[in-house]
């Protein structure tokens, strides 16, 4: 190959890496490539299939289907907004530029609700399944206030939450009930969320 034909094999490697990194949630196929990078002739495009190949036998991307490629990853992070699904009983983060939505089980929530901004750590994908990812952080909750109904046994007073978002009960402290009657229907804010072992206060 000459130089001149490698230096020129080398701008289009580095272009894909760049489309590749700057969207680590989507998969591309060598049309789409072309595409984004301006290569119309059937000879570049044959080329960019080439580097495609060559990018995954490299493991610098992986093959999720026939045809087509996503970067290859093993933790990336990526930011947005939980949105429950009350249909589907499913859940996803709606990503903040607009990629792929990202599945989250139950078990990934880690205190997470509908509504909150969140950072989400992508796993693994895994061919001819859903992008999913597990909650790291909540950025921000999009509400702190819930409407429910005092209960309250042997000492300890709780709130048990109206809203069907919220799958835990909000301990109230002896301190902060504010002379609320068992049975009463009150509003809380929650000012300590703990772990995802604990009820939040």
């Amino acid at each position: 190959m000459s130089n001149k034909k490698q230096n020129k094999r080398q701008i289009v490697y580095n272009k894909i890496s760049d489309i590749f990194r700057n969207n680590p949630t989507k998969s591309f196929n060598y049309r789409q490539i072309s595409h984004a990078i301006g290569l119309n002739r059937k000879e570049d495009k044959n080329a960019v299939g080439d580097i495609l190949l060559d990018m995954a036998e490299q493991k610098i991307i992986r093959q999720v289907s026939q045809g087509k490629f996503i970067a290859n990853i093993t933790a990336a992070y990526i930011t947005g907004t939980i949105d429950r699904q009350s249909v589907a009983h499913k859940t996803y983060l709606v990503p903040d530029d607009g990629s792929e939505s990202v599945f989250i089980a139950e078990r990934s929530m880690n205190r997470a609700l509908n509504g909150d901004k969140v950072k989400v750590m992508l796993y693994p994908l895994r061919r001819k399944k859903e992008l999913e990812g597990e909650v790291v952080e909540i950025i921000e909750r999009a509400r702190e206030r819930f409407v429910g109904i005092i209960d309250s046994k042997h000492g300890v007073t709780i709130l048990k939450a109206n809203n069907k978002q919220l799958p835990m009960n909000i301990i109230i402290p002896p301190d902060k009930t504010k002379g609320a009657k068992n049975g009463q229907k009150c509003i809380a804010a929650i000012t300590y969320w703990g772990d995802k072992y604990e009820n939040p206060i």
